[in-house]
């Protein structure tokens, strides 16, 4: 993993984080591949910095409250959004 930094590229992780057991391209119906999460902190931080929250330096520069909040919330919205979107369907669909 790379982060971006100014027309600099400098290595975030030296070790996978994530390895992938399964590839979904051997199953059609399975859409998505089984992973292994290595290290859930870096993976964690990873993620909130390509959601936008901003840059892994400044992300691991947070308190740890933070990062937890900034992840609560996000399973919040995303739980939230499927609420919305799954009575959308019904209400189209009746």
């Amino acid at each position: 993993m790379y982060e971006y930094n100014r027309g600099k590229c400098k290595a975030f992780y030296d070790k996978s984080f994530v390895i992938i057991k399964e590839s979904f391209t051997r199953d059609i119906n399975n859409y998505s591949p089984q992973i292994e999460i290595r290290d859930s902190a870096a993976y964690a931080i990873f993620r909130l910095s390509k959601l936008g929250y901003g840059t892994i330096t400044e992300l691991m520069s947070m308190s740890s409250k933070v990062i937890l909040q900034l992840l609560n919330f996000e399973r919040f919205n995303n739980d939230y959004e499927t609420v919305v979107r799954q009575k959308i369907k019904r209400e189209n669909g009746s």
